[in-house]
């Protein structure tokens, strides 16, 4: 089931912290390139790949040269002729393989109906697809692979990422990819997710770092969606008795805001740069998004969460423990 960054409690299987710290820190690099990227930065290293082609569309990609001086590993970007930006690691080191998925949408995207909804869309994103319906499918692949896998959900993004071993890779992209193609959000779990979201804000508000600050966004412009509540709850996340209500608002939320345009791909593997874009690109083309989600993305940098006014306050924090 998938977790929150705070929650987590994860292992590396077979003590393989190392590999895990490597991978973590070539897809950290990975995505930060993806999100720093500009627009008209081009050709990034100067020294294309070959081309690739996806039903008849041909797409290119480049080697990424501007890096640590001390990482050995190679780094290539693409973007897939359905608009995902992509990159691919090769780390001829590792026996796993790494794969990471940011989507452009987080929290602050909450509708003011269904605050908290952004957040259980990353905890029912796990629980089946059409591809692989059985809501504990992927659990188990990672627990066959010495896998494991997690997910959060930020202010502005949500992230899921996976480790396996490499003898799985080619299955391992198809349940990822098909997590954004075609998730099933059967309604059945719907009141299961829900109050294991309303768990976690429980412990959140036991939590003093959580209390300061929520307290701190909560007198920001009330305008602005940053003091919003957006952890999510039974209250907010209100369902009858099959969850069709909240299910049907994740439905529609979900094609507003996930598709290829609003999404960022990394792998890292001992697979060569070339060979894990081809393999990658099989899955992940072939995901779609609604004309809405096209559009160009919300900044959410107005109305200002902080103008003159709000600024300059005190607020006392009193603790609850004895």
């Amino acid at each position: 089931m998938a977790q929150t960054a705070e929650e987590s409690k994860v292992g590396f299987a077979g003590g393989k912290v190392c590999v895990g710290v490597s991978l973590a820190l070539a897809l950290v690099f990975g995505g930060v390139f993806l999100w720093t990227k500009p627009a008209d930065q081009g050709n990034v290293a100067g020294a294309a790949t070959p081309e690739f082609a996806y039903q008849g569309e041909t797409f290119g990609a480049t080697l990424i040269e501007n890096k640590p001086k001390g990482d050995t590993r190679i780094y290539q970007h693409a973007e897939l002729p359905n608009g995902i930006q992509m990159v691919n690691v090769h780390d001829p080191s590792t026996q796993h393989v790494a794969l990471a998925v940011s989507i452009d949408a987080g929290s602050l995207d909450n509708p003011k109906e269904f605050p908290g909804l952004a957040h259980f869309c990353e905890h029912m994103l796990f629980l089946g697809t059409e591809k692989y319906p059985k809501a504990t499918d992927f659990d188990e692949f990672m627990s066959a692979n010495g896998g494991y896998n997690n997910a959060y959900t930020a202010d502005e993004a949500t992230v899921y990422f996976a480790e396996f071993s490499k003898s799985a890779v080619k299955e391992g992209l198809s349940r990822f990819a098909d997590f954004f193609r075609a998730p099933m959000f059967n309604p059945e779990f719907a009141q299961k997710e829900v109050h294991a979201i309303d768990s976690e804000h429980a412990k959140n508000v036991q939590d003093p770092g959580h209390r300061v600050y929520s307290v701190l966004n909560s007198i920001a412009n009330p305008e602005s969606p940053l003091g919003a509540f957006k952890t999510g709850s039974v209250e907010t996340l209100r369902i009858d008795g099959q969850g069709n209500k909240t299910v049907d608002a994740l439905k529609s939320w979900f094609k507003e805001h996930y598709c290829p345009s609003r999404m960022r791909v990394v792998t890292v593997g001992p697979e060569s740069v070339e060979e894990q874009l081809a393999m990658a690109q099989e899955e992940f083309s072939t995901i779609e998004g609604s004309e809405e989600c096209k559009l160009p993305r919300r900044s959410w940098s107005t109305p200002a969460a902080w103008p003159a006014e709000r600024l300059g306050k005190w607020v006392v924090v009193e603790g609850s423990s004895p």
